[in-house]
């Protein structure tokens, strides 16, 4: 079900640290075997500094502020079935985690109700979009290493 580069919709998602759920995407960086995964959870949140001159799809870089993000724009096509997040998405790096294999498929066990899968995010925005994270400052040390290997 969590093979890499899967993009899913969780409606709601329920948090580790016991943060209010919501709707919410995940994205699957890597498999790490049977028991667990790393992802990100893209977020609508902004917080490009000034999104009017630096707003872009993909690796935005603002060495000048310490500023690192990845972008998907609202609209246009992230994975092989062309799935377009409806708005303006981020993936900051400080939200690359490990999340349990066994507790997801527990609490999302059945497709189109308690997830759907959007597809798989496009080799070349995949491939860009791990550089964009292993060059973040806010990204944890150890992710950071593994992503490294992943990229070798």
């Amino acid at each position: 079900m969590f093979e890499e580069k899967s993009l899913f919709y969780f409606n709601p998602f329920y948090f580790k640290d016991g943060t209010k759920c919501k709707p919410k995407y995940f994205i699957v960086l890597k498999d790490l075997g049977d028991k667990s995964i790393v992802a990100t959870l893209p977020s609508g949140q902004n917080y490009v500094p000034f999104p009017d001159k630096n707003l872009k799809a993909g690796c935005i870089d603002l060495p000048e502020l310490s500023f690192k993000c990845f972008c998907f724009l609202k609209d246009t096509p992230a994975t092989h079935t062309d799935y377009c997040f409806p708005k303006d998405t981020f993936i900051y790096g400080r939200w690359v985690e490990d999340y349990s294999l066994e507790i997801l498929s527990l609490t999302y066990a059945v497709e189109n109700v308690d997830y759907v899968k959007c597809g798989k995010i496009n080799d070349d925005i995949f491939d860009e979009m791990l550089r964009c994270l292993k060059d973040s400052s806010q990204i944890k040390r150890k992710y950071k290493k593994l992503i490294e290997e992943w990229l070798r």
